[in-house]
C-alpha cells in the first residue's frame, strides 16, 4: 500500500547518511528497509478505514548511528497524524490520507555475522485511499 509513500517520508525528514529502499535490500549496512506486512482484515463496506502494518528494518555498523537513526524514525512516525501520501504504481498514482499512525518502540534485533547491529519498528497505520 504505502510503504513507497513511508520510505519517501522517513528520507525526507531525517538527515542521515543511509540507504532507503522498501521491501528488499542487497545492500546489509546503513540502510532504511519498509516492509509491507499486510494488516487487519478490511471492512466490506466503501470508505472504511483499513489497517494495513509495516517493519521497518534499521541496520548500521556502526551501533550508534543504528540506534540514532531508530530513535528518530519512532519519533518521526508515532502518532503521526492527517497526512497524504502519494503511491505511483505502473504510472497511476494514488493518493490516501493518513488518519493516524501508530508505532512501536524501536526493537533491537541484535548483531549479525558481519557486525552489524539491526533495530526493527512495527507500525500499524489507519488509511483511506482517496477518490477524487
Amino acid at each position: 500500500m504505502i510503504e513507497q509513500a513511508l520510505k519517501n517520508f522517513i528520507r525526507d525528514h531525517l538527515d542521515y547518511d543511509m540507504l532507503y529502499t522498501m521491501n528488499f535490500s542487497t545492500k546489509n549496512d546503513n540502510v532504511v528497509t519498509v516492509y509491507s506486512n499486510g494488516g487487519d482484515k478490511p471492512s466490506s463496506y466503501d470508505g472504511v478505514l483499513i489497517e494495513p502494518s509495516y517493519q521497518i528494518l534499521v541496520k548500521s555498523s556502526d551501533f550508534e548511528k543504528a540506534y540514532n537513526v531508530s530513535q528518530s524514525i519512532f519519533k518521526l512516525l508515532h502518532r503521526q497524524s492527517d497526512l497524504l501520501m502519494k503511491v505511483v504504481f505502473n504510472d497511476v498514482q494514488v493518493d490516501y490520507k493518513v488518519y493516524l499512525i501508530e508505532s512501536s518502540l524501536p526493537i533491537l534485533l541484535g548483531v549479525d555475522e558481519d557486525d552489524v547491529m539491526t533495530y526493527s519498528i512495527n507500525i500499524k497505520t489507519h488509511i483511506r485511499e482517496i477518490n477524487y
